[in-house]
C-alpha cells in the first residue's frame, strides 16, 4: 500500500511538472505528450497514439487539430490507404518539443544523489509493474524490452534484433522495434 501511495505521489508531481511546462507553451498536457511522442516516433497514426495514451480517437483528434492549427504538426496521407494519415512534427513543432522536454530535468535532479544500483532496481521495478499492468489490461501498450520477443536473458540481457548484449540501463521502456513475446 505504501508503495502505491508513493508511486501516486510521484505520478502527481510529474503531471504537475509537465502541465506547468505545457501551459507556458499554450498547450494542454495531452498536446504536449503528443508532441513529445512524435519526436521519438516518426509517422504515427492517430489510432496508434490514441492507444498509446489510452484515450478515444475523438479526444485525440481534437488535440491534433489544435496542434495543426498552431502549425506544430502536419498530417500526410498513407499512400497505401487514403483513409489513414500519419502525423509528423513541423520544424516549429520540433522547437517547441525541445522546450517542453525541459520539464524532465527537474525530475532528473531528484535522481542525481541515488547510487547506480538503486536506480537500476527502480527501473526494473517500474518495468515489471508496467508489464504486469499491461498483462492485466490496465495499460494497453507496453513496448518494452522486457516483454519483447527479441530479448533473451542468458545470464545477462541480449537483444537478438540488434545482435548485441544490453546492460540493464540500456533496456528501452518505449521501443519502436518492439515485437511482443508469444503468449
Amino acid at each position: 500500500s505504501k508503495l502505491i501511495v508513493a508511486l501516486e505521489r510521484l505520478a502527481q508531481a510529474l503531471r504537475v511538472m509537465i502541465w506547468e511546462t505545457a501551459k507556458q507553451e499554450g498547450l494542454s498536457p495531452i498536446q504536449a505528450q503528443v508532441l513529445i511522442h512524435l519526436r521519438y516516433h516518426q509517422n504515427c497514426r492517430l489510432s496508434d497514439l490514441a492507444k498509446r495514451f489510452d484515450i478515444t480517437k475523438a479526444t485525440l483528434s481534437d488535440a491534433v487539430k489544435t496542434l495543426e492549427v498552431k502549425a506544430l504538426l502536419k498530417r500526410s496521407t498513407d499512400l497505401e490507404d487514403a483513409r489513414a494519415s500519419y502525423l509528423q512534427l513541423t520544424s516549429q513543432g520540433k522547437k517547441v518539443v525541445q522546450r517542453i522536454e525541459r520539464w524532465a530535468e527537474r525530475a532528473k535532479e531528484g535522481l542525481i544523489d541515488l547510487d547506480r544500483n538503486t536506480k537500476q532496481d527502480a527501473l526494473l521495478l517500474a518495468m515489471q509493474l508496467i508489464e504486469n499492468l499491461h498483462h492485466s489490461g490496465t495499460i494497453s501498450v507496453a513496448k518494452m524490452c522486457t516483454n519483447c520477443r527479441f530479448l533473451v536473458q542468458e545470464p545477462s540481457y541480449h537483444c537478438r534484433l540488434l545482435n548485441k548484449p544490453l546492460k540493464l540501463e540500456a533496456l528501452r521502456v518505449d521501443c519502436p522495434e518492439h515485437q511482443p513475446k508469444a503468449a
